[in-house]
């Protein structure tokens, strides 16, 4: 009975070593997950700021993205509209080649024009000057003949045939002043 008694003692002495043992392992195990914890507790806080870093990184490349498509529609608006400056240039360029070659064209027309106009005046001075003449030789003639039908009766028949000359000369000039005018009038025109 006592070698049982000291047997149980011995086995309850182990039970107690082995309990003590135990509870200083699970008394290390708890430090160690408490280590463990705020080991986690760390990198998880570090992850959070890790991800909040990227996602302020990625908001601010989202952004600059943002700009750099606006700056690339905004450069495409302008070169878009300095294709279309370009392109209205040139079309007030030949607008404006076309409306100096017609003005070149009118000079010329009327360079022409004033040259055939001058013409025309030479031509009515010259007319006039031939008509004026014309005038004062008849004139002269009709003087003269009216000169010799005054100084004697002898002459009368003469004379006659001098009045009938005198009136066919005053026909003529008269035809000769309608025709001179009627071409002035044209050459006027």
């Amino acid at each position: 009975l006592a070698l049982a008694l000291e047997n149980r003692k011995t086995l309850i002495k182990e039970y107690e070593a082995s309990q003590t043992e135990l509870t200083r392992h699970i008394e290390s195990l708890k430090v160690e997950l408490q280590s463990t914890k705020a080991s986690a507790k760390e990198k998880e806080q570090l992850y959070e700021r890790k991800e909040e870093a990227l996602r302020a990184e990625i908001s601010g490349l989202e952004g600059e993205l943002g700009k750099t498509a606006e700056w690339w529609l905004e450069a495409e608006q302008r070169e878009k509209a300095a294709r279309e400056a370009a392109s209205q240039l040139e079309q007030t360029q030949s607008e404006l080649q076309r409306d100096i070659t017609g003005l070149q064209s009118d000079l010329g027309t009327t360079t022409g024009w004033w040259l055939a106009a001058q013409e025309r005046e030479s031509s009515v001075r010259e007319l006039a000057t031939k008509l004026e003449q014309t005038q004062l030789g008849m004139t002269a003639n009709i003087a003269s003949l009216e000169g010799d039908l005054s100084k004697t009766s002898e002459w009368l028949a003469a004379a006659e045939q001098r009045e009938k000359a005198v009136k066919e000369l005053a026909t003529k000039l008269e035809q000769t002043q309608v025709e001179m005018t009627a071409n002035i009038a044209s050459l006027e025109g």
